[in-house]
């Protein structure tokens, strides 16, 4: 038997790019794609941990001694509160970026809260129902952190 050139050979493609590589390149591609949701996905529960470290930041503020500052006092609660806040726009966000690879209902069961809460419809409105102004926050907080007087 005579060695074959693969060149010549039946079985192999003929062409510069054979089928294995094809199937190689269309694996990474859906690798990388699977890759980037997990990311993606990944960075949303990154976010559910800063939320409740922001939660327990401001819930975990121990009351101000009798003779302290009550402004300064009250600022803290405010700055922890702004904190809380922040941390939960991150969230919506990552949830937002997360939802094109998994569906909204999946993702907020994912993290323990209901999809109404986690993609919220129209948040300003949803502000105005309870109080707050536009240019407050969800909870009705200021971004104006040195008005104080009210």
């Amino acid at each position: 038997m005579e060695p074959t050139d693969n060149a010549t050979h039946p079985t192999q493609p003929t062409t510069a790019m054979g089928a294995s590589d094809i199937a190689d390149e269309r694996r990474r591609a859906a690798t990388a794609k699977h890759t980037a949701a997990i990311a993606t996905i990944d960075a949303l529960f990154d976010r559910v941990d800063q939320l409740r470290i922001a939660r327990d930041r401001l819930t975990g503020i121990k009351p101000a001694p009798f003779d302290a500052d009550p402004i300064r006092d009250a600022q803290a609660v405010i700055d922890a509160a702004h904190q809380l806040n922040d941390a939960l726009s991150e969230l919506r966000l990552a949830a937002e970026r997360a939802a094109k690879h998994r569906s909204r209902s999946d993702l907020a069961n994912d993290i323990g809260t209901r999809q109404s809460a986690l993609f919220p419809r129209n948040t300003t409105n949803a502000r105005r129902s309870r109080g707050a102004s536009p240019t407050t926050g969800a909870a009705g907080i200021s971004d104006d952190h040195a008005h104080t007087d009210r």
